[in-house]
């Protein structure tokens, strides 16, 4: 399952949500339609579809929470957001909780594609893409149920880390192979506070969304994508099925540093 997890995210493109501006002399066009396939949870209230170049969002689309309907089971919101010309690699739908900044990283729930992201190509003689249309859930987002226990580290503590985390997945997401439109979906990383603070054992709690649950602490070194991190722990499965929010407690994990080369 850890390999699985590694060479699933290490598909996944990593990047930084900064706003680029647009030349108008290559002014286009990219639109279609997102299909959100479960409720709209509570702890969310805006989207933001990005558009993927390398490593850089060329251009961002913000679905506003007037825009989300919370009553709907499914729902399919249009968009048209301008850019420039070019290939691009991906769009990815990002999920904002109440009140937050955008957690890129963190809160991809979706893409355009099929099995593996979908380029999108964007020249002077097709400047207005169409049927960009893909379906997301937010299954993920309804962090409902809870989970708590300790970390306990061995090994020494590296001294070029930048992220530490917990992802959490469901089984059927890893054993489904590496489909990157499933996995954005269910797999869910939540990041642990200063990471570069050497430590033997810490606390942790977390909100997850309630469903069966495989646990795997992972972090990355500097420069190095946090959807490609190395595992430093066995799997912990932990069952979150209660739609009234249980909180499974008492779980401890051993993460070793020593595994790292």
């Amino acid at each position: 399952f850890a390999v699985l997890i590694v060479l699933a995210l290490s598909m996944i493109l990593y990047f930084a949500c900064d706003d680029k501006g647009l030349d108008p002399e290559f002014l286009a066009t990219v639109s279609g339609e997102v299909t959100i396939t479960t409720k709209v949870p509570d702890f969310t209230d805006v989207l933001v579809l990005a558009l993927m170049k390398g490593l850089n969002p060329i251009s961002l689309y913000t679905i506003p929470s007037d825009v989300l309907d919370d009553s709907l089971e499914t729902q399919t919101i249009p968009f048209q957001m301008e850019t420039q010309l070019g290939e691009f690699d991906a769009i990815f739908a990002i999920w904002k909780a109440h009140h937050a900044a955008i957690e890129v990283e963190e809160n991809i729930v979706g893409s355009f594609c099929d099995g593996t992201l979908i380029p999108i190509s964007v020249t002077d003689d097709n400047r207005t893409i169409e049927n960009v249309d893909f379906e997301i859930s937010l299954r993920k987002v309804n962090r409902i149920s809870r989970v708590e226990g300790t970390i306990n580290f061995t090994g020494d503590w590296p001294s070029d880390i930048d992220n530490l985390g917990i992802v959490f997945a469901e089984p059927t997401s890893v054993l489904g192979g590496l489909d990157v439109c499933n996995l954005l979906s269910t797999m869910d990383i939540q990041l642990i506070d200063n990471p570069r603070t050497p430590k033997t054992s810490m606390p942790f709690a977390f909100d997850v969304a309630p469903g069966a649950n495989l646990m795997v602490v992972a972090w990355n070194r500097v420069g190095q994508s946090l959807f490609a991190p190395t595992i430093i722990s066995d799997l912990f499965a932990g069952v979150f099925n209660s739609a009234e929010g249980d909180t499974v407690r008492n779980i401890n994990i051993t993460a070793d540093f020593g595994t790292v080369q």
